[in-house]
């Protein structure tokens, strides 16, 4: 039995993985600078590993529960199979045979894998195809001058479409990733880098929105969560930039900001809890010497108080006794 060519084993191997890919389960995966992302789908994985973020010593944890702990995406078997498809096994032979070059192909089948390739937006196939054009000879190519113009625009468009995913996704380019996705799905592209980059773009587009909110309130909680967030995807936008510089505010300017916020929204019980945690700042760094005798040169001695009221000896006595005696011993409680 002939075997089957190259490109047409490839295109067959991409069609049973389309047919399978909706029995995994979504995964949740750390990435090599221990960020976790998922849950996202099994075919989103094989995107990144297509792209180069995941390999086999990433960790991954499936989010039905079926493994029991962070497995090596290498010994999750059915992950690693749909990221690292097996070989296509040979049929074996019975009898010897000598080692025979790659059958050379007709002008008229490179031009079939080429009208394949491009029906169905395989990347790789197309360039082993046009790999094979050129060694042939274009000039046997003549009558199929309109589809070999097409394979090669339709290779350079997806040359700078996925080169530009690949580097939304790596700098976290909202902009750039969300034009890359609009020239993706312009091709037709539904594959590769896309998945992943989808992805990232509805994280990214999240966050913005988590942190306008965040900056209505100016609650502790949100703004930390976004912080966080932000810095996992490596991500800056407008509204980042401003809580991160609210963040980095002295401890009083910060509760000054968040009580002006507080008393515009008309929340009152924060108002509150807002102004004690002020007044506990100040009093903690002003201490003591705050209430020192000597910052209060207004004040009379019993004697002083006694001698300034007109009277009898014995009435500025009694003055002189009931006047609050200051101390810095501890009040005695009942």
């Amino acid at each position: 039995m002939a075997s089957l060519h190259p490109f047409t084993r490839l295109l067959l191997v991409c069609e049973r993985e389309a047919k399978t890919m909706a029995s995994h389960p979504d995964y949740f995966f750390v990435d090599s600078s221990g960020n976790q992302y998922g849950p996202v789908a099994a075919e989103v994985i094989k995107q990144y590993w297509n792209g180069g973020y995941v390999n086999e010593e990433t960790f991954c944890f499936a989010a039905d529960g079926r493994l029991a702990t962070w497995t090596p995406l290498k010994d999750v078997k059915a992950l690693y199979e749909l990221c690292v498809p097996p070989r296509v096994p040979q049929a074996p032979s019975l009898v010897a045979r000598p080692v025979l070059a790659a059958p050379v192909l007709h002008v008229a089948e490179v031009a079939k894998q080429l009208e394949m390739c491009v029906a169905v937006l395989h990347h790789e196939a197309l360039k082993l195809a046009l790999a094979s054009v050129g060694s042939k000879g274009e000039e046997h190519f003549a009558s199929y001058g309109e589809l070999l113009q097409a394979a090669r625009a339709l290779d350079a468009n997806l040359d700078a479409v996925r080169a530009e995913l690949k580097a939304g996704i790596s700098c976290s380019d909202l902009k750039q990733l969300e034009r890359a996705i609009e020239r993706s799905r312009h091709l037709g592209l539904s594959h590769y880098e896309l998945p992943a980059a989808v992805h990232h773009a509805h994280r990214m587009r999240a966050l913005i929105k988590m942190a306008r909110l965040a900056l209505t309130t100016l609650e502790d909680a949100p703004l930390a969560a976004v912080v966080a967030e932000a810095d996992q995807l490596h991500f800056v936008c407008d509204e980042v930039s401003a809580i991160k510089a609210l963040l980095a505010l002295p401890p009083e300017k910060k509760l000054s900001e968040q009580l002006r916020m507080a008393v515009k929204l008309g929340d009152a019980k924060r108002t509150d809890q807002l102004q004690m945690q002020l007044k506990d700042l100040f009093f903690e760094r002003t201490g003591a010497a705050l209430f020192d005798i000597t910052k209060f040169p207004r004040l009379r001695s019993a004697g002083d108080f006694a001698n300034a009221k007109m009277g009898l000896p014995k009435q500025k006595q009694d003055r002189r006794d009931g006047v609050l005696q200051h101390t810095t011993n501890q009040l005695q409680r009942a």
